[in-house]
């Protein structure tokens, strides 16, 4: 149902044009950052737990533990993981970087809006390099964050690990705008 809902927002955005889209891109972005960093800081707020997910299988939510970060810190490839793009074959560093890079460098998107800049020579590599930046030290600490709390076997069995850790006491608000962002 999330997921409905927030294509048909996006596709509402994408029929009325590129005005509408620089307005709501600011609520947008407010939005992915809150959810975003709602990850890392759950590992610092959240009580360790384990419960039944909805496919059935077991999260194992340890808190922050060096044995779990030891566990996840270097790759072991296998088959059939969950959310795999071929469940018959191995992953391979290519990829999984398949999934990190397009993530990183969608921020190449607002050069294409640089109609609006004062000074676009100046302003471009900035704020590209800056949201490259930011993007990238998030997502490392959304990585490390994961890694030092959610047991291996978690992470290859539930694709929406992060949706059922994030905040777990927090508001219905917060919670919401989690599961929207990282559905």
């Amino acid at each position: 149902m999330y997921a409905s809902l927030m294509l048909l927002v996006v596709t509402i955005i994408s029929l009325v044009g590129s005005k509408a889209f620089s307005r709501a891109s600011g609520l947008l972005f407010l939005i992915l950052i809150v959810s975003s960093i709602s990850i890392p800081l759950s590992s610092f707020l959240v009580m360790p737990f384990n419960k039944v997910n909805r496919s059935g299988g077991d999260i194992t939510y340890t808190g922050i533990s060096l044995e779990s970060l030891q566990e996840n810190f270097w790759p072991h490839f296998t088959s059939g993981a969950a959310g795999s793009s071929n469940p018959l074959r191995k992953e391979t560093v290519a990829s999984v970087f398949g999934v990190f890079f397009p993530a990183t460098a969608g921020i190449f998107a607002g050069a294409s809006m640089s109609g609006d800049l004062k000074n676009p020579s100046v302003s471009i590599p900035r704020g590209t390099l800056g949201g490259m930046g930011l993007t990238f030290f998030t997502y490392v600490a959304v990585i490390f964050a994961m890694a030092a709390t959610v047991t291996r076997n978690t992470l290859y069995t539930d694709i929406s690990v992060m949706q059922d850790v994030c905040l777990r006491k927090a508001s219905s608000d917060l919670r919401l705008i989690c599961r929207l962002t990282l559905f």
